[in-house]
């Protein structure tokens, strides 16, 4: 098994004799700069921050391939390009150039579009022409217009469609504004008051809207439902037996000013208590002295369980210092997660010792001894939370 460690190993420019690179038949998890040999390839391989890439090269040969001649495995390699420049290609000042196949021109017109002919190796053989039509056909389904080249093509607006011509090339389509005056309400009613409401829309026989029609609508009055602020205080303070407010387990009451209770609250099934001040207990005697529960600065959920039995919390003010001592005698163990300082209370004669506490391996790491603190400094993060284990030395 390996020994970790979870620091640099600075060897002060001295020699490791007779070392072997670490054997692997795949690569392994990397990171940049770290090196290893492949014993399926026997390669060696480095890391460069993105994979592993074999540090000897991989271009072992260079071959000919179509139309290429030269070629070899070793020293220096001159490639030569084989063309045909008897029918095909031509060398001008060193460049490789196709043969004069047709005349330079150009083909085509506002009549007439290009057509360009080839042979199988892509190479242009011959061009002409081919006269287009430049009329089309305009159609209702029953009636037909032929529109020349150069006509003008006339669009006329009716009833309630509307068509604008604009730059650039642009004909627009739509409907022609129409004033409406129309009902509107903002009012809201409560119970006996009226507002207004559409009644019903009249249309032509093409679907246009040409009236938006409303009427009044009363709220029927109901005497025995009075919702006010004022009546609802009023019967507030006349409730005489029990009342339950909601009718659901899971039902939210909010209320958002101060709860004063004088009588005797039972409250079930608490899931937080949430307030900067404390909970603040008055003792078994009103006077002006009160005990204030109070959570300190939380960085994460925390669970503190009372046990299930009686007796006096002890606060940590009341563990016998003697008891303190010996404990501190003994040692010291704290568990870190990354580069962090742990107070020990120990002195410097100590020994300390770090292990994964998950795979239970011995790891190393930078120890830096002051006083009662270790710094403990890591040159990566560890994967699992490491164990510090700290004995004082009399």
């Amino acid at each position: 098994m390996a020994i970790p460690f979870l620091s640099n190993i600075d060897l002060k420019q001295n020699e490791i004799q007779n070392a072997v690179l670490h054997n692997q038949t795949s690569d392994p998890t990397g990171v940049e700069g770290q090196i290893y040999y492949n014993t399926s390839t026997n390669k060696v391989l480095v890391h460069n921050g993105t994979a592993f890439v074999d540090i000897s090269g991989d271009i072992t040969s260079i071959s000919n391939g179509d139309g290429i001649s030269g070629g070899n495995t070793t020293g220096d390699i001159t490639l030569s390009i084989n063309a045909d420049t008897t029918n095909d290609f031509q060398f001008t000042s060193g460049v490789l150039e196709l043969k004069d196949i047709i005349t330079a021109g150009s083909v085509g017109s506002s009549t007439a579009i290009p057509v360009i002919t080839f042979d199988a190796t892509g190479r242009i053989t011959g061009t002409s022409t081919q006269s287009i039509s430049t009329e089309f056909t305009l159609t209702d389904g029953t009636n037909s217009e032929t529109i020349a080249g150069g006509d003008t093509l006339t669009i006329t607006a009716a009833d309630e469609i509307e068509a604008t011509v604009s730059a650039t090339d642009t004909l627009t389509i739509g409907h022609a504004d129409v004033a409406r005056t129309n009902n509107t309400s903002t009012a809201a009613p409560a119970s006996g008051g009226t507002f207004t409401a559409i009644d019903s829309i009249t249309t032509n026989a093409r679907g246009h809207v040409t009236a938006v029609n409303t009427k009044t609508v009363t709220i029927p009055v109901d005497a025995d439902v009075d919702v006010s602020v004022a009546n609802l205080i009023t019967r507030l303070g006349e409730i005489s037996e029990n009342v339950t407010i909601g009718d659901a387990a899971d039902v939210t009451v909010i209320i958002p000013g101060n709860l004063q209770v004088t009588g005797t609250t039972t409250t079930n099934n608490v899931e937080t208590v949430s307030t900067s001040n404390g909970v603040i207990f008055e003792g078994n005697a009103a006077d002006e002295n009160e005990l204030t529960l109070l959570a300190g600065t939380l960085t994460a959920d925390r669970t503190v369980t009372l046990p299930d039995a009686t007796g006096t919390v002890a606060l940590t003010s009341d563990v016998d210092s003697a008891i303190t001592n010996a404990i501190n005698a003994i040692g010291y163990a704290e568990t870190i997660t990354d580069t962090d300082t742990i107070t020990h209370g120990l002195g410097e004669d100590v020994i300390i010792q770090l292990f994964d506490t998950v795979t239970k391996d011995t790891v190393y790491a930078d120890v830096v001894r002051n006083g009662n603190d270790a710094t403990i400094t890591f040159s990566s993060t560890p994967t699992n939370s490491i164990r510090v284990l700290v004995q004082k030395i009399s």
